[in-house]
């Protein structure tokens, strides 16, 4: 081939990978900014809300603050909450999944709560009543719970308790990979929880673009770098292994979003050398997937029905999305929900979680 052939080609494969590398970047960037956006609690839902239960269980409000690990980085002022200070069993630490503030699992706070634990829970950077103009990406949540932890050492009425940690889906991940760097704690209970942050990120492009999405990889690596640094793809696992604390890992035999037979925590246990580390493969019937094991069979089922109305509210209106509906719409459908209906807890998982944590503290 002559030179200006061999040029030619050269500026074309230059041109290509420009255009995948600009491509690539692009699929990132969005999926990003479509999971780890600002998250702000929904006014109209079928959940229970604070309001909802206040005069019932009253809580403190308390603030710290978390940064991105990176030096000189923005410190966000952080929103926490002690739940059952009253309780005497012990303090579980709580770290919510992604696309959701500490409220958004409420029910569940309050199940530990009615079984004599002290809960103190928080929301994330970037979501609920915490700062953050976005959530900025999975390894965020450890860090937010290594301040939380902090936190709880220094305020008189927390420090002595014996401390526990509760996490599900990001918040799964954050409880054991926040072992990479505390383990003051007496016990874990991990649920959907994954093995790292490029293990599920890689995973959702893959659902969004198919076997293309590989050419995001080395994107999503840079991305997690220029995010986080050093901590980029902090891994679960090596938290783990790092202690013998007794750890409880719960996955849903059906999860398509961390899937059970791909970057979940229970699927990788041949990886795990921390000999207190026990598993649980959760297959309630009609509930076995990310989340839906910790309601009630009926309570699913009303929630699939509000689901349905809703769905069909967007098909009626001609949008794409129920945040999109008119408040109207959605007033006319939530004022009508029964949220004790359908937020009725799955007992047996809350027994199951109490009965670890007391086995773990000798209770």
């Amino acid at each position: 081939m002559k030179k200006t052939g061999i040029k030619a080609a050269g500026a074309v494969l230059g041109g290509v990978a420009a255009l995948v590398a600009g491509g690539s970047y692009y699929l990132v960037r969005k999926a990003y900014s479509d999971n780890f956006g600002r998250w702000n609690l929904e006014k109209y839902s079928e959940r229970l809300r604070y309001e909802d239960v206040k005069e019932e269980f009253p809580r403190r409000l308390v603030e710290f603050y978390s940064s991105d690990g990176r030096k000189h980085s923005r410190m966000n002022k952080i929103q926490g909450y002690v739940y059952g200070e009253d309780r005497t069993k012990g303090l579980v630490i709580f770290s919510h999944g992604i696309l959701a503030a500490h409220e958004d699992y409420l029910p569940c706070i309050l199940e530990l709560v009615k079984r004599d634990w002290c809960v103190f829970a928080f929301d994330n950077t970037g979501t609920g009543n915490s700062e953050g103009k976005n959530s900025r990406g999975l390894v965020q949540g450890p860090l937010d719970l290594l301040a939380a932890l902090r936190y709880v050492d220094s305020d008189d009425d927390l420090k002595d308790r014996r401390k526990v940690l509760y996490g599900h889906s990001q918040g799964g991940y954050s409880v054991c990979a926040v072992l990479n760097f505390y383990h003051d704690v007496e016990a874990i209970v991990s649920v959907s929880g994954f093995i790292t942050p490029f293990s599920v990120t890689s995973g959702m492009g893959r659902d969004m673009y198919g076997k293309a999405s590989v050419v995001t990889h080395p994107i999503i690596r840079l991305e997690n770098r220029r995010l986080f640094h050093k901590y980029s793809n902090l891994s679960a696992v090596d938290g783990i292994n790092k202690t013998d604390i007794p750890i409880h890992i719960m996955h849903g035999v059906g999860d398509d979003f961390v899937k059970y037979n791909g970057c979940s925590l229970i699927h990788h246990r041949e990886e795990i050398s921390n000999p207190n580390v026990s598993y649980q493969s959760l297959d309630y019937p009609e509930r076995n997937d990310h989340g839906s094991f910790v309601w009630s069979l009926e309570a699913n089922r009303y929630q699939k029905e509000i689901e349905k109305q809703v769905g069909e509210a967007v098909k009626r209106c001609g949008v794409k999305v129920k945040k999109e509906l008119p408040e109207e719409e959605l007033e006319k459908i939530f004022s009508q929900v029964d949220k004790k209906r359908a937020c009725e807890p799955n007992s047996e998982f809350y027994d199951d979680v109490d009965a670890f944590y007391c086995r773990s503290l000798g209770l």
